[in-house]
């Protein structure tokens, strides 16, 4: 099965692609650049990535400041994703100390070169968030970016190990793992240049359209990234592979998953054509759905317009 140009996932939204990609793309890949110690392979790949361009891509309404700290913090993410990719769990939670001191501004003792210019990173961030935003939307990004990498230390011993996690635990360690939680919520806000109060957040209709936000860009992830994953020897999270380990074929399992993702997106989509009245925060809340589907809708653009997942004969529906 030639899963690179015959899969084709369908969302009912328009997408966009913000005006400001170039040149944050010049930006990032020169913040890259200025990264020590990162092996060459992860470099070159890094640089095809294009953090500036996910952020683009998942935010085409942002302007040009909110996005640089999006992309910044994406570049941070995919750093940390490669570089510490094979890290066990004990090696990884002294990093992960270190940028909680780095993202409150805090004293703090890198290790090595690459982990001392991530915090650095980090540190620019706190920063510019303080300018763009209220005082404790910082907290929330924070909190949402350790729903993150608490989920990076949960999956550590599987790659460790190159033990498959059962299907059914699946979900429950990569929604976190998966990096989605700043792109869900605080990263929303930014863009839109508003705060919601935590209650209308925690409302039980917002939190399922969330949830739902957060499976669709693991299937989507999972299914445009299996051509180049299941040639990877240690890569154990990824859905396609799971399945097939757990005796379905592989046309069997690429169509589960995709079923999987059609099904979310419809809920999805009935859920919002069904939104409660949310009071003085109808409007905002509506604008907060709409950014969700340019998330979701940006990530599936985005995967072809990275070097990240390319493989020779993937081809943009």
């Amino acid at each position: 099965m030639n899963t690179s140009t015959t899969i084709r996932l369908d969302f009912p939204f328009p997408y966009l692609v913000s005006p400001h990609i170039h040149a944050l793309e010049t930006e990032m890949n020169q913040q890259l650049q200025a990264v020590p110690g990162l092996h060459k392979k992860h470099r070159q790949k890094l640089a095809a990535t294009s953090a500036a361009g996910f952020a683009c891509y998942l935010y085409p309404h942002a302007g040009y400041q909110q996005l640089q700290l999006i992309s910044r913090y994406t570049l941070c993410m995919f750093i940390n994703d490669d570089h510490y990719h094979d890290y066990p769990p004990d090696k990884l939670l002294p990093v992960h100390q270190n940028f909680h001191h780095a993202l409150r501004q805090e004293s703090y003792q890198a290790h090595t070169a690459t982990e001392a210019a991530l915090c650095e990173m980090l540190t620019a961030i706190a920063a510019q968030s303080r300018a763009l935003m209220p005082a404790n939307w910082l907290d929330q990004l924070i909190a949402s970016i350790f729903v993150y990498l608490n989920g990076t230390l949960a999956e550590a011993p599987y790659i460790e190990q190159t033990a498959f996690i059962h299907s059914a635990d699946y979900l429950a360690v990569r929604k976190k793992s998966v990096g989605a939680a700043p792109y869900v919520t605080p990263f929303i806000e930014l863009s839109l240049g508003i705060v919601l109060p935590e209650e209308i957040w925690q409302h039980p209709i917002l939190q399922q359209l969330i949830s739902l936000t957060t499976d669709i860009l693991i299937y989507t992830n999972d299914i445009l990234s299996y051509p180049q994953e299941k040639t990877q020897k240690n890569e154990v999270m990824n859905l396609v592979l799971i399945l097939q380990q757990e005796g379905k074929s592989e046309t069997a399992a690429i169509s589960e998953v995709v079923q999987l993702h059609h099904t979310a997106v419809e809920k999805f989509v009935a859920i919002r054509l069904a939104l409660p009245d949310f009071g003085a925060y109808t409007a905002m809340v509506a604008n907060c759905v709409w950014a969700l589907e340019k998330v979701m809708l940006g990530n599936y653009h985005w995967s072809f317009y990275t070097g990240r997942y390319l493989t020779p004969d993937m081809q943009h529906p």
